[in-house]
């Protein structure tokens, strides 16, 4: 039995006790120089779940575990995550919506890498610096939304942004990805609204990034 709310950990049989959080295998994020995951709605679901399983394996490696719905900043957040199993140099999730309620959904995973980017251990703080968040308001704005902004301890910016400029602000330059050896190009991933997925698809190839994209299709 579960309570309303639980995390649950997904596994198989024989690795009951090295459970962690899944991505997709032919994604590798955590083998890309940069990441930009760009989310419409309920869409954030898959980009969540990639950039949590990012920030455990840059938690991993500092000392410094996730917290999980209700509990402590620095409580544990999931069984054996894999330490030092790399992460891309930057990491932007950028998630649009139409009510400010939806992005309190995550709220315990946008509150951590908050605290962690601000951390007094200037170890701590260095190590998440690449990780960044924007939240864009599509709907009307309200008192609600700056009440949502300061529950996640993030600003929540109104409209929608300029898809093209904001990866190309995101992403390291391709000479300088060629100098440091990758031999993959940054990834930009995008669920949700269709226009909005062939906005961040059209200016992912053009800034010569690697596009992947999920459907919710009924």
């Amino acid at each position: 039995a579960t309570t309303p709310g639980e995390p649950q950990w997904v596994h198989t049989p024989s690795a009951r006790h090295s459970a962690r959080l899944y991505t997709s295998p032919v994604l590798q994020p955590w083998q890309r120089p940069a990441l930009v995951l760009v989310a419409g709605g309920i869409g954030v679901t898959p980009a969540h779940s990639i950039f949590r399983e990012l920030l455990h394996r840059t938690a991993s490696t500092c000392g410094v575990k996730l917290p999980t719905p209700g509990t402590s900043p620095y409580a544990y957040g999931g069984p054996n995550q894999q330490a030092g199993a790399g992460t891309p140099a930057a990491v932007h999730l950028v998630w649009l919506a139409r009510s400010p309620h939806l992005f309190l959904a995550f709220q315990d995973t946008l509150r951590a890498l908050a605290l962690y980017r601000g951390a007094v251990d200037g170890t701590i703080a260095a190590a998440f610096a690449g990780f960044r968040v924007s939240l864009y308001l599509t709907g009307d704005a309200s008192v609600a939304d700056q009440a949502a902004s300061e529950k996640i301890s993030l600003p929540i910016r109104h409209g929608r942004p300029k898809l093209e400029k904001l990866l190309a602000g995101s992403l390291p330059d391709a000479a300088a990805v060629a100098g440091q050896g990758s031999v993959r190009r940054p990834l930009v991933f995008a669920c949700g609204p269709a226009g909005m997925v062939r906005r961040a698809g059209g200016a992912a190839l053009s800034l010569g990034c690697d596009f992947q994209k999920e459907v919710f299709e009924f």
